[in-house]
């Protein structure tokens, strides 16, 4: 362990420039009596006297006059980076990443990060839309800071926020035969291409909902990758899906797509933001966000 502390250096470079005990103290914002007591731990630890008393007054021994001399450069090199790193922190842009999975929330999302502008004027934004792994998933893994799921969540190491409620509809072309009945049932998507965007069987959609309940399943599957693509597949009528309404909603109203209920009841989706537990700028940063995502979204994307 070195001798030398930063309060010694401190101490010795004010009493200099002071010139006295009591001085360097009220400069310091110490006791004259904790000042002389670091002075004298100073000379114990070296076994050497750094300072002469001259009439009333402290002189630097050689040994003090070359103590000093390396003391103010380090200082000055100390207060030299603490202000850069200072600067920089000032200057710095703080990067929330956000992760989506199976819907993509560019639609809206967007308007939200642009209502942030004049509360998080230095706050960048990423939106991994295009993520393969769930929001959780990613969560936990460290990939984004707010992760935007729906379904089913499992609550472990993060913070669920709810966002708003919405329905999973049955999206068909507008030529489709089923577009006739008023509402889908489970059976009527045995015999029929079933449009999904991924192989990932999530908790809280249409698996555990519709088909699991009523023991059927479609038979035959063709994957997208991406809402968007599924939602071109069902417009060139390859098939039927399952999305959530707000998805399809603005296809819905230029006509491209009918959009059905399931069951007579229909089938309710909640939607989450999802934030990681813990301490961590980003994490707290995260989570102020997610509570204004959650009163836009109640503002904005009610049914």
């Amino acid at each position: 362990m070195s001798k030398l502390e930063m309060r010694h250096l401190r101490a010795l470079v004010t009493i200099r420039r002071c010139g006295s005990v009591s001085d360097a103290a009220r400069l310091l914002g110490l006791t004259q009596s904790a000042v002389s007591h670091q002075l004298r731990e100073l000379e114990r630890r070296f076994d050497l006297p750094l300072f002469e008393r001259v009439n009333r007054k402290l002189r630097l021994t050689p040994q003090g006059d070359q103590l000093l001399a390396s003391a103010e450069v380090i200082l000055e090199e100390l207060d030299k980076i603490e202000r850069e790193l200072t600067r920089q922190q000032q200057d710095e842009v703080s990067l929330l990443r956000i992760g989506s999975y199976a819907y993509s929330c560019y639609r809206w999302l967007p308007a939200f990060l642009a209502s942030l502008r004049s509360d998080f004027p230095r706050m960048d934004f990423e939106l991994a839309t295009d993520s393969q792994s769930q929001p959780s998933h990613s969560l936990q893994a460290g990939e984004i800071d707010l992760g935007i799921a729906a379904g089913g969540i499992n609550h472990a190491g993060m913070t669920v926020t709810p966002l708003f409620q919405d329905e999973l509809v049955a999206v068909l072309p507008p030529s489709h035969p089923l577009t006739q009945k008023p509402w889908l049932a489970a059976e009527d998507f045995v015999a029929v291409p079933y449009v999904t965007y991924s192989a990932v069987t999530e908790k809280g959609f249409e698996l555990d909902l519709l088909w699991r309940p009523a023991g059927v399943h479609p038979r035959k599957t063709l994957r997208a990758g991406l809402t968007e693509a599924v939602v071109e597949l069902v417009k060139a009528d390859f098939g039927i899906s399952v999305l959530s309404h707000w998805a399809v909603r603005s296809h819905e109203a230029a006509g491209e797509v009918v959009c059905r209920p399931l069951t007579a009841q229909g089938l309710t989706l909640p939607w989450w933001a999802l934030t990681r537990k813990g301490g961590g700028r980003n994490a707290v940063m995260a989570t102020h966000v997610a509570q204004l995502l959650a009163l836009w979204c109640r503002e904005n994307l009610a049914p």
